[in-house]
């Protein structure tokens, strides 16, 4: 397959400009036209681009003159349906398959359903053109949980609709047990997180700040019961290293209960992050859905599917552990 390597100086007058539009303005006036908006999001998001010799995932990261972006395009590039499958999707992220149900390895940045932008790439629909480009007889994709944008990790869909009552009989009745890992600041003397092993249990409400974002509350009536275990992994002078298993499914919940816990997920300005000293403030918040153990839907076999840590998240940990 044809492949062209594109490497251009970001200019003057783009100063500011997102990553995703000022690679779209080149494009455009390039040789062989424009590539679609979703597809360069999705070159980004899949580790495609280069800001210098570093690999920069996030499209809307501001750009300054002089900077050098690089990729390499290939002939599919432009192609409106398979450049966002063929350029993003990887059957890397596949951790299991038959022919029932699917686990995937989310990367962070990426929703896991589709939102208000319809130009936005999101991993169902990701995977259901990934499964029609592949042929499947049947490329049916059924989405039963979801993982917040920042969250990389396992995501569990199912390949045909018989298997959609099993797996939603799993979150039902609490029968999938989740796992993630989050790298945390260090906790508030005297608070929860300062204990080996602690649990959260307390009712959750949504609440409007500002700016109509979302966030959870703890409040004593009103809300709907939480309930998440805590282990800490591993402790560094910066940071620790935290298991968290929800027993219920609130949004933003283990966020929510570590920030009530005396500690804050890093990255995770929303519930109680602040600024430490060495780590970019852009960094994005820093959880992992590492671990799925469940009954098969069909079968009943004991399943447990694993997701390693991500590199982002792998080199933050490391750089703590050195203090």
């Amino acid at each position: 397959m044809k492949t062209q390597r594109i490497r251009f100086q970001v200019p003057a007058d783009a100063r500011g400009r997102r990553l995703d539009h000022v690679i779209f303005d080149y494009l455009d006036t390039s040789p062989g036209g424009a590539a679609t908006r979703s597809a360069i999001r999705a070159w980004i998001i899949g580790g495609k681009v280069r800001l210098g010799d570093r690999i920069v995932k996030i499209p809307t990261r501001p750009m300054r003159p002089g900077d050098w972006i690089s990729f390499d395009l290939d002939e599919r590039a432009r192609n409106p349906r398979s450049a966002d499958v063929a350029s993003i999707f990887s059957e890397k992220w596949i951790r299991f398959e038959d022919d029932d149900v699917i686990v995937v390895d989310k990367p962070a940045g990426l929703p896991t359903q589709p939102t208000l932008d319809p130009m936005r790439p999101n991993l169902f629909s990701l995977l259901k053109d990934f499964r029609a480009l592949r042929k499947d007889s049947e490329p049916y994709v059924g989405l039963h949980h979801r993982l917040d944008r920042d969250t990389s990790g396992l995501v569990l869909f199912t390949k045909r609709k018989e298997a959609n009552a099993g797996v939603a009989s799993l979150f039902k009745d609490h029968r999938i047990q989740k796992t993630y890992w989050a790298l945390c600041v260090p906790a508030k003397k005297g608070s929860l997180a300062t204990q080996k092993v602690w649990q959260v249990k307390n009712f959750l409400k949504k609440v409007m700040l500002p700016g109509k974002k979302n966030v959870m509350r703890a409040v004593k009536s009103g809300g709907d019961l939480a309930i998440t275990d805590f282990k800490i992994l591993d402790d560094f002078s910066q940071a620790f290293l935290v298991q968290a298993r929800p027993l219920t499914g609130r949004m933003h919940q283990i966020r929510a209960h570590l920030q009530q816990s005396g500690s804050a997920i890093f990255g995770d300005w929303d519930y109680g992050y602040q600024q430490v000293a060495g780590v970019d403030p852009k960094t994005r918040v820093m959880l992992h859905a590492h671990e799925l153990e469940f009954d098969h839907p069909i079968s009943g076999k004991p399943m447990k599917v694993k997701a390693d840590v991500p590199g982002d998240m792998s080199a933050l940990i490391e750089k703590m552990k050195k203090g």
